[in-house]
């Protein structure tokens, strides 16, 4: 597991005890950790950088991807990629085909946000979305493509273009959701990320993506992605708030042929606020499981998982304690995260809570496993 701003995690005995690590680079670490596993156990992290002899927010230049080849004891000092005369890179992802019957088998893919200028209100500065390709383990990257048919704003916020992720099909498809301009977007690749098609509007945003949730520093409804690769299903999961209503969790599943989703909404009292949802598919038993935060009272949250399968109906699962939002100052992060463990699922998350040889609440990782309903 990693977490903001350089810090990874490393378990041998299925998750009972882990060993804390800080990553280093020469081209810096600075933030917004993603790691990706590979079906040779080579894994992946990827960051922000932190250009040597640049300010804050200037080297913030590219994204960086170092990999381990001995599960996670050490790492490569990294590649950079996407540099592009200085512009701001951000909000990157890593993804991976790891189907023995696609055509581009083993391929690493990263997806980001480029910025002409980061917070710049010019309407001449723009955002949009880019993606690379490694074809050698995560050595070196493509030139990258603009996946974005139109452009957002640079201000970091509801019209700009970001929170790319991406999911891979059995066939060698390449999915890449993301927000921006009150929109989900949708768009996939079958070349292998050389070229992409024309933009889907799959779901249009009440409140843009950036959600003010009472007690928490930031909130996004940016999307995630996943595929099951025995069917070719698609579930995409994002956070919306309706006017004059809480924050709530939505999920949206097509079929291989991509030409009609579906929308569900995993059952909500509609008095509490839903939201940083994540999901993943488990291909063994083909559930989709969605882990998100949902507050308890005003200033109390708690985690749950909801599963949804074609042979169980629906659930939703607390795991954790609830505890103490941590308030507007302290920021909290941007994602939670799941993953599929044998027939059931591993969740991770941000808590807040108060330790006894600390004397005071402070931020720390929570993970647990979530047994299939």
């Amino acid at each position: 597991m990693a977490s903001n701003i350089a810090n990874l995690y490393h378990s041998t005995d299925s998750g009972k005890n882990w060993a804390e690590k800080k990553m280093e680079s020469s081209l810096g670490v600075a933030g917004d950790p993603t790691l990706f596993c590979d079906e040779q156990g080579i894994f992946y992290y990827a960051h922000l950088s932190k250009t040597p002899g640049k300010e804050r927010p200037d080297y913030y230049d590219r994204m960086v991807v170092q990999r381990s080849l001995d599960g996670g004891q050490s790492w490569s000092d990294g590649v950079g990629v996407g540099f592009n005369g200085g512009k701001m890179q951000d909000k990157e992802w890593l993804a991976g085909d790891v189907h023995s019957g696609s055509p581009f088998y083993g391929n690493i893919y990263l997806s980001w946000t480029e910025f002409d200028v980061y917070g710049s209100a010019d309407t001449n500065h723009r955002s949009r979305i880019r993606f690379a390709v490694s074809m050698d383990k995560g050595q070196s990257f493509s030139e990258p493509v603009v996946v974005s048919d139109e452009t957002g704003d640079c201000k970091d916020g509801d019209n700009t273009m970001e929170g790319a992720t991406v999911a891979c099909g059995p066939k060698g498809e390449i999915y890449i959701t993301w927000a921006g301009k009150g929109k989900i977007w949708f768009d996939v690749s079958y070349d292998g990320g050389k070229t992409f098609g024309v933009d889907r509007v799959l779901a249009n945003l009440h409140e843009g993506w950036t959600l003010d949730i009472p007690g928490i520093y930031r909130s996004n409804g940016m999307p995630f992605i996943a595929c099951n690769p025995n069917t070719g299903e698609v579930w995409i999961c994002y956070a919306d708030r309706k006017e004059g209503a809480n924050s709530q969790v939505f999920l949206l599943r097509t079929r291989a042929e991509l030409d009609v989703w579906t929308s569900y909404v995993p059952k909500h009292d509609g008095k509490s606020d839903a939201f940083f949802p994540n999901l993943v598919v488990n291909p063994n038993t083909g559930t989709v499981a969605v882990v998100y935060y949902q507050s308890v009272r005003e200033d109390q949250l708690q985690v749950k998982v909801y599963q949804l399968s074609e042979s169980h109906a629906p659930s939703h699962t607390i795991i954790g304690k609830p505890f103490t939002k941590p308030g507007k100052k302290v920021f909290f992060g941007d994602y939670i995260d799941i993953d599929y463990f044998g027939d059931g699922f591993i969740a991770t998350w941000t808590s807040y809570e108060k330790k006894k040889w600390f004397g005071k609440r402070r931020l720390c990782v929570r993970v647990e496993k979530v047994s299939m309903n």
